[in-house]
């Protein structure tokens, strides 16, 4: 209407589309494989305070625990979306 012409909108390509799924999938398969390392070492932690009893346990305890929780919360976000 006013005279100036707009330049065509860019082509999509098979190639290109192609090329953004897969960065995708790639980028979700990381996700989920830095979480499971996540959860296996808060796992690991958590496993050296399991046999000792309760009072023995101490402050890294706490910090084990918390790891863990993290860790399934994160898996957990990632399974569910």
């Amino acid at each position: 209407m006013a005279g100036v012409e707009l330049p065509a909108p860019a082509r999509k390509t098979i190639d290109l589309e192609g090329r953004i799924v897969k960065d995708g999938v790639r980028r979700v398969v990381k996700d989920r494989q830095l979480a499971l390392g996540e959860l296996l070492k808060a796992i690991r932690e958590f496993r050296k305070f399991n046999d000792q009893p309760l009072t023995l346990r101490g402050g890294n305890y706490a910090q084990a625990v918390h790891a863990l929780n993290k860790a399934i919360d994160r898996a957990d976000g990632l399974l569910q979306s």
